[in-house]
């Protein structure tokens, strides 16, 4: 992709090397919060190497915990939806991207006011480094953005709010680490750093299941016609008789249950059981990607059912990313 040359020179005079994975994006072999991700990794390092010892052991535990537990799995998510979206030509990827570059200054301002206002109140000693940091966060943002760009050749507003409230909250996070590590005691790192940041990554994906169930029927291309289908498979549920032999109404204390008194939520975690029960560690990858793409699907069409039962909808969505992350784990092994 020759044009794509054209776009690193600018890239680089704004402090970004990212140009050399503009052909994977564009190719949609880039993973956009990966992107991110690494970048506040290599800030993380950078910080935890200015602590004394016993502060950086405690910091580094502290940051690990956050990546394993939350920043990847997340990030994880929100790269499948991206990789769900990939662009159709390379025609439309183009333009934006160059676009992009074109504005990638004003890209980094866009949140010159937020990192203004976590510096506001930092000590004159420390505030110019904590800048540098910010700003090496910010130039990770603004690239996980174009890599966003350019696999799915739009402007997703609400998946481009999401890494900015990432990194916001991670700026806001390493802002803490400093003002602890100047009053150092055990487990502050934990209670007041790892803890509160937990709550708001919480948080933030909470948002972006919202952002997905917007999606889903889209990517899913379900019609109305299949919606009525499923739910006669379901009514025929209705009809079963208690079974207290069956190996997955035991598993679900559903075996004394006529079939007329099973919500929808039962019947789908009872069709959840029956194909799971068909995969095992002998089956073929073939197998087992027949059994996660139909239950992604499962998911789909049961958070279009329960549009009116919005207290399940999460349930459905988080499945559906689930089992839509499986089925991608397996099929690389094909």
């Amino acid at each position: 992709m020759t044009w794509t040359y054209q776009v690193k020179d600018k890239l680089e005079n704004n402090g970004s090397y990212i140009g050399g994975e503009l052909d994977r994006c564009v190719s949609g072999e880039c993973y956009p919060a990966n992107i991110l991700n690494r970048g506040i990794k290599g800030v993380v390092r950078r910080i935890s190497k200015s602590f004394a010892e016993p502060i950086r052991k405690e910091f580094d535990a502290a940051m690990n915990n956050l990546f394993d537990e939350n920043l990847a799995p997340f990030a994880e998510k929100i790269d499948y939806l991206v990789q769900r979206r990939i662009a159709q030509t390379e025609e439309v990827v183009k333009d934006i991207v160059i676009d992009t570059v074109d504005n990638f200054s004003g890209l980094k301002d866009e949140i010159k006011s937020n990192i203004d206002d976590l510096l506001s109140d930092v000590d004159a000693g420390y505030k110019e480094n904590l800048k540098i940091t910010f700003d090496e966060i910010n130039l990770a943002r603004a690239e996980a953005i174009l890599g966003l760009r350019a696999t799915i050749g739009d402007i997703d507003k609400s998946l481009e709010n999401r890494i900015t409230q990432i990194s916001i909250t991670m700026m806001d996070t390493l802002k803490v680490a400093k003002e602890i590590s100047d009053r150092f005691t055990p487990e502050q790192f934990r209670r007041k750093l790892i803890e509160p940041t937990l709550d708001r990554i919480d948080a933030l994906e909470s948002k972006f299941f919202q952002d997905i169930d917007k999606l889903i029927d889209k990517i899913e291309a379900i019609a109305v016609g299949e919606i009525e289908e499923f739910k006669k498979e379901l009514e025929k549920f209705r009809r079963l008789l208690p079974n207290p032999f069956d190996d997955c109404r035991r598993k679900l204390d559903l075996q004394w249950k006529s079939g007329l008194d099973l919500e929808n939520i039962d019947i789908y975690r009872l069709k959840e059981c029956e194909l799971l029960s068909r995969i095992n560690e002998k089956s073929s990858i073939n197998k087992i990607l027949d059994v996660y793409g139909q239950l992604q699907y499962n998911a789909a069409r049961m958070n279009y059912v329960a549009r009116s039962a919005p207290d399940f909808k999460d349930i459905f969505i988080r499945d559906w990313l689930k089992y839509g992350q499986l089925y991608k784990f397996w099929k690389n092994w094909l």
